[in-house]
């Protein structure tokens, strides 16, 4: 069986990995978010990935991870090049809302895949995937009606396509589980290439 640690308390991603049959524990990583240079937006969220990895190992020495793949992951969404994180108040979750109105905006994933080889080497591997995702024009009403809901104030871009936010999507290129976070079908890929090269004995 293919075992997981994954470096997050998402209930979504916990949630996403447990359907395929995998056994998962979680270990919370507990990092800062921030780092210290300016990037684009695949280059940050790459980054912060493999940032949430060293932390899952730096934080949890006495773990064993011997035959267990350890996954990070973190998502952005981009517009015109600018990051949105999450809305603090309904300000910002409005200005976001109106902003992404009648438009086109990127969501990156980036995760980060680690392991102890059957040679005994100590591997890292990080894909990243995009999506576009195409709102639909938004009146004033819809979005005054959305963020009085709790669901925008935990999500980047101030909506989650999984949940209520659905109805502003009118199209998306790509995967629709990276708009959720996890790009489910490049992960399972990646982590069954990884367990049957590397740790199937």
């Amino acid at each position: 069986m293919i075992r997981i640690v994954l470096g997050s308390s998402s209930p979504r991603r916990v949630d996403l990995l447990s359907r395929l049959g995998y056994s998962v524990e979680y270990l919370v990583p507990d990092v800062d978010e921030t780092l210290s240079e300016p990037y684009p937006p695949d280059v940050f969220v790459m980054k912060l990935a493999q940032k949430k990895m060293e932390a899952v190992f730096e934080k949890n020495p006495e773990f064993n991870f011997l035959g267990k793949i350890a996954v990070t992951a973190d998502t952005v969404v981009a517009f015109e090049d600018e990051i949105l994180g999450k809305p603090a108040n309904k300000d910002e979750a409005r200005s976001t809302l109106t902003r992404l109105s009648g438009k086109k905006h990127t969501v990156f994933t980036s995760v980060c895949f680690a392991y102890l080889a059957k040679n005994g080497d100590g591997l890292c591997e990080t894909l990243i995937k995009k999506t576009d995702v195409f709102f639909k024009e938004l009146s004033s009403k819809e979005i005054e009606d959305y963020i009085s809901l709790d669901e925008p104030y935990d999500k980047a871009g101030s909506y989650a396509i999984q949940g209520s936010g659905a109805f502003m999507v009118k199209e998306i290129h790509g995967s629709y589980t990276n708009v959720m976070g996890f790009p489910l079908a490049e992960v399972k890929d990646k982590l069954e290439e990884i367990y049957y090269t590397h740790l199937k004995i």
